[in-house]
């Protein structure tokens, strides 16, 4: 009589981001919770899930954050708004009419301090800018905005700025909230552990089954489970050797050779 198992014969640890989750998204499609409730395996796969859904929400994560190019968008906006009242106010000082022309001289030594806030980190250009706006609108600033044409294009800055300001707190709202919430470091452990509780459970089904249930279907559910789950394992195994993440040892000589998705046995 063969009694089947799941072998965990693979560094779990060992495995990359990645693939670690690859293979938990494997066993969640091979275990649904429809056959855990079949055989009575729910309490045992609902840590799991629990588990690695906290894994795959921070595995799934781009490595920028969320809205990265958000920011990045909003931030060029604001750079070519800026970059339009600085060059109109320098350009307008060569034009042929005396009040444009004496309004651009004026307004050009107002933003002088402000030329080179493009090039600062991201919250001091916000401040910078916050304060350049504030001085273009200020009484005696006003008049020559309105003379050169400015006054739309300094508006649309100023909300420009505003727009990047709260896309960047959004992202430093985020990163607080995810250093203070589980990471890939400290979940995986976690996942682990409720996969060998599930790993554990299904084993010793089978065995209680093949000993003294002795039930055809439960045997051919069980043994399809454990069949995946085990094919799984081979080939993330072998896929580890191959990259040279761990070494083979003498009963792994078979699994470097097998074919892919090789659902042997790897005892």
């Amino acid at each position: 009589m063969e009694i089947k198992k799941i072998i965990v014969d693979i560094p779990l640890y060992e495995m990359r981001n990645l693939e670690h989750y690859e293979l938990c998204a494997n066993v969640k499609e091979t275990v649904t919770p429809e056959l855990a409730e079949q055989l009575h395996l729910t309490p045992l796969l609902t840590p799991f899930l629990e588990w690695y859904a906290v894994e795959e929400e921070r595995t799934l994560e781009r490595r920028a954050y969320k809205n990265t190019d958000a920011i990045k968008e909003a931030d060029r906006r604001r750079d070519e708004l800026f970059l339009v009242m600085k060059r109109s106010i320098e350009t307008a000082k060569l034009l042929p009419i005396e009040a444009k022309k004496q309004a651009a001289q004026h307004l050009s030594f107002v933003q002088k301090p402000y030329l080179g806030a493009a090039r600062r980190s991201y919250m001091q250009e916000t401040a910078f800018i916050r304060d350049y706006v504030e001085k273009m609108r200020d009484e005696a600033n006003a008049a020559d905005v309105e003379t050169l044409g400015l006054t739309e294009i300094l508006g649309l800055l100023e909300e420009a700025n505003s727009h990047f300001s709260d896309l960047y707190n959004e992202r430093s709202g985020e990163i607080l909230k995810r250093n203070e919430s589980e990471t890939i470091q400290s979940v995986r452990p976690k996942v682990d552990e409720a996969f060998k509780q599930l790993v554990y459970g299904i084993n010793a089904l089978y065995v209680v089954n093949e000993l003294k249930e002795k039930d055809t279907e439960t045997r051919d559910t069980l043994g399809r489970i454990i069949d995946q789950i085990n094919s799984d394992i081979i080939q993330w195994k072998k896929n580890l050797i191959r990259a040279g993440v761990i070494r083979p040892r003498k009963k792994d000589k078979k699994i470097e050779t097998a074919g892919d998705g090789a659902a042997e046995n790897p005892a």
